[in-house]
């Protein structure tokens, strides 16, 4: 199975779970069944763009290749990525929007790890 294959599944249960939430008047948002988040994937990734192959004039498009790997994963390393972007939007609020640095939470953009090695440490 695809991620997204596996994801329109995952967002197909998690609204019927919702609309029998809602008609059973059950507000648990720990019903979705976490089976589907360890279900394996296969999750490709393009290593090469194929510009180089076609300024040669290969037809070739890139190199792709498959790793298997799980829903969870997949959403917990998307999750952890977004985190980076965070930081970027904070440098560029900062720097080129005029936001002050006190206008965003001090973790921002920050990896949970960080914050608490940054607190573990702190005396």
């Amino acid at each position: 199975a695809s991620v997204s294959t596996v994801l329109e599944e995952l967002v197909t249960m998690a609204e019927k779970e919702s609309s029998e939430a809602i008609s059973t008047g059950d507000n648990n948002n720990k019903n979705i069944k976490s089976s589907l988040l360890w279900k394996p994937v296969q999750a490709n990734f393009m290593l090469s763009s194929g510009a180089a192959a076609a300024a040669s004039g290969s037809s070739n498009s890139g190199d792709e290749f498959g790793l298997i790997s799980t829903v969870g994963r997949e959403l917990g390393f998307a999750a952890h990525h977004a985190i980076h972007h965070m930081a970027m939007i904070k440098l560029i609020a900062i720097g080129h929007l005029g936001l002050d640095l006190h206008d965003l939470s001090p973790d921002f953009g920050k990896a949970p790890s960080t914050v608490h090695h940054e607190t573990s440490a702190s005396p």
